[in-house]
């Protein structure tokens, strides 16, 4: 419906929009003669290695992510158009190329296929959810391989807290865009030619206003995270012996699962791994935390103030409540005890809808049970409250011990 293109419109001069469908050209066509955007040229056409594209600051695209049969497909040769077949003349005519692509795609076939001029790739997180990944490749940087960027957006604040006026202005709080991220942090350094407009005020026409909510996912600078696919291969990871009542158990968000950042955690936040392969983590609980009031942070000595340790924002962290060992005796004590209970497994033989038909507990209830597997091979059930552990105010800090963050 044009919204990536009216997006783009707010900080660019000119826009220029290729679309082959005609029925959605006229749809978008419509949108931005409503919202007064004026600087946008629609093309409906097809492009190919014959379009005539001009020249530009960046090119974006977005390939269709369905084949003839409307199935969803994520390898860029079946992508519609082919982005490899594009990808020179692409940045023949644009020093910087991005691409939006599936979030199934391997960020290692990525790499490889894309070649030397990509960049950066950033994998997109929205309220728990990998929404997409983002391929940022320059014509004349050639960098000894990509950094990966994990990203997380939250929406659900926003959603929460939409205004509309009948007026045709929305309010201050929601109306005026505010700056972009600082060009240090921004996937547009280094493009020639792209200026900002000054913030502006949007105007929606009476005729639309009440039907136009605005949601803009937040986003901080804290909430993202760089590393190199070497860093995580040459990371250490130092493993927990044993899971202990008391102890904090950390859930890795779902974008740093995908950018395959599993060593990284340990080595980068002192953090201990419960195995190889079982990609949970665990600050022990000899460290009492802090009773002091505040928001939910994971503090790591070293850094300037708590909310410069990244970590806070990529896990989910629970207080481990007991250890049983996985069998038969254990899932009948726990369907004794707990009516409801959500359940999740990590390297284990089975996965978590068939250990949750095992343990015969139904999901829901304050109560999150973990299957999984330990660095001595045994298989335990880790059994800690659903809500976060910090949920109750206190703040959790990383162990004294475990200081000498990078």
């Amino acid at each position: 419906m044009g919204v990536d293109s009216w997006a783009f419109s707010q900080v660019a001069e000119r826009v220029v929009y290729f679309e082959r469908n005609e029925e959605l050209v006229e749809a978008a066509r419509r949108n931005f003669a409503r919202l007064g955007a004026d600087n946008i040229e629609l093309r409906c056409e097809t492009v190919t290695p014959e379009t005539e594209l001009p020249e530009a600051d960046l090119i974006y695209a977005d390939p269709a992510r369905r084949d003839a049969a409307g199935r969803k497909v994520f390898l860029l040769e079946d992508c519609t158009p082919d982005i490899l077949t594009l990808l020179p003349m692409l940045l023949r005519k644009a020093p910087a190329v991005l691409l939006k692509l599936s979030p199934m795609a391997d960020l290692t076939m990525l790499a490889e296929r894309l070649g030397p001029a990509l960049q950066e790739i950033h994998v997109v997180e929205l309220d728990g959810e990998v929404k997409e990944l983002l391929c940022l490749l320059r014509r004349d940087d050639s960098p000894a391989e990509p950094a990966i960027v994990v990203v997380q957006l939250s929406g659900q604040a926003a959603a929460s807290e939409l205004h509309t006026s009948r007026s045709g202005e929305l309010p201050p709080e929601t109306s005026t865009l505010t700056e972009p991220p600082d060009r240090a942090r921004s996937p547009w350094k280094g493009v020639q030619g792209v200026e900002k407009k000054p913030a502006c005020r949007l105007r929606f026409p009476e005729a639309v206003a009440a039907d136009v909510p605005i949601m803009k996912p937040t986003f901080a600078p804290e909430n993202s995270l760089r590393f190199r696919l070497s860093e995580e291969r040459e990371a250490e990871a130092r493993y927990a012996a044993e899971v202990r009542p008391g102890d904090v158990l950390l859930e890795p968000c779902a974008a740093l699962l995908k950018a395959g950042a599993f060593r990284l955690p340990s080595a980068r936040w002192n953090l201990l791994k419960l195995a190889p392969s079982t990609h949970l983590y665990l600050l022990p609980g000899t460290e009492k935390p802090s009773s002091a009031p505040g928001e939910s942070i994971f503090y790591v000595p070293g850094t300037e103030t708590p909310h410069s340790a990244p970590g806070n924002h990529f896990f989910k962290a629970r207080t481990v409540k007991e250890v049983l060992p996985l069998g038969a005796a254990a899932f009948k004590d726990l369907r004794k005890r707990f009516p409801r209970a959500e359940v999740t497994a990590r390297n284990l033989p089975l996965g978590s809808a068939e250990l949750q038909k095992k343990l015969g507990i139904p999901p829901g209830g304050d109560v999150h049970i973990f299957g999984c597997r330990l660095s001595d091979n045994s298989h335990v059930l880790i059994i800690t409250d659903t809500s976060p552990a910090s949920d109750s105010g206190a703040e959790i800090g990383f162990p004294a011990n475990l200081s000498g963050t990078k």
